[in-house]
């Protein structure tokens, strides 16, 4: 596994968070996850894995890109405590 100091990690997920900015192994994997989940495979996992990225440190970099393709209406709703639907 990967050993990142917490500036490296904090880096990592602003660029999984933006999708922009990550190497080759990552890129394919945080790619699928912001625009074509559906399409994310074991294989996109494993290669990354291969990378050096350990299981934790890829499904936090997941979350983060998942999170950074939320709408942001719907996060500012979730922040504001409004109820009101779409």
């Amino acid at each position: 596994m990967r050993l990142l100091d917490a500036l490296d990690w904090q880096r990592q997920r602003v660029h999984a968070f933006s999708n922009d900015g990550l190497s080759p192994p990552l890129h394919a994997l945080i790619g699928k996850v912001a625009t074509r989940p559906a399409l994310v495979t074991e294989a996109d996992f494993t290669a990354a894995n291969a990378s050096g990225f350990g299981e934790d440190q890829l499904l936090g970099l997941v979350i983060c890109a998942a999170v950074g393709q939320t709408p942001s209406d719907c996060s500012t709703r979730a922040h504001s405590g409004s109820a009101s639907t779409v």
